[in-house]
């Protein structure tokens, strides 16, 4: 479950509408208050909450992404619409419309893009909120030669725009990702861990 906590008062209210299943991250795209959830499951999925009044999570659609190709068939650099599809806040969503990520873990929200990484997969991916499509971004599996080989949380440096992606299993280290002009990305390790 999600709870709303106020940090001066303390406490938490449930937020019921956010949906019930293993949570692991959310976003908030200031531009609407939608919010983006990650599921940490194999077969987990990546939800969007669109709140009834923005910046208010107490009533709301909670919806799940859903796409022509699965995620598991995308490759670096291919990018895809996303549908989102209401689902119930009752459980976790399986249904076969909705695709499956493998183990969300981290999201960030930065100039009208939501990145997030998924660790079964060990994928870096980026929403574009703006057009509603999903590109792979980053790909460990299939680029092995980068420092880069475990994902878990994802944030972006606000003057140079790198994405810094911390590993919890692989080196242990946290490794900057830079996106090129032409849509190529070049990863370098930042810190050991």
């Amino acid at each position: 479950r999600v709870f709303e906590c106020d940090l001066v008062a303390g406490g938490g209210t449930v937020r019921p509408n956010l949906g019930t299943f293993n949570h692991e991250a959310a976003a908030v795209d200031p531009r609407t208050g939608d919010v983006y959830l990650t599921e940490d499951a194999p077969d987990g999925r990546l939800y969007r909450f669109v709140p009834t009044t923005p910046g208010q999570v107490a009533s709301g659609q909670l919806f799940a992404a859903s796409m022509a190709e699965p995620p598991t068939g995308m490759t670096t650099g291919q990018s895809v619409d996303v549908q989102w599809l209401p689902t119930s806040n009752a459980e976790p969503d399986r249904a076969p419309g909705t695709s499956a990520f493998d183990g969300g873990e981290g999201a960030w929200i930065d100039a009208r893009r939501l990145f997030f990484t998924t660790k079964g997969d060990r994928r870096v991916w980026e929403l574009n909120l703006d057009s509603q499509e999903l590109a792979l971004l980053h790909d460990c599996v299939a680029t092995p030669d980068t420092p880069l080989n475990d994902v878990d949380n994802i944030v972006t440096h606000p003057t140079t725009g790198d994405l810094y992606v911390a590993e919890d299993a692989g080196n242990m280290q946290l490794c900057a990702l830079r996106e090129a002009s032409d849509g190529s990305v070049s990863v370098r390790a930042a810190l050991q861990i």
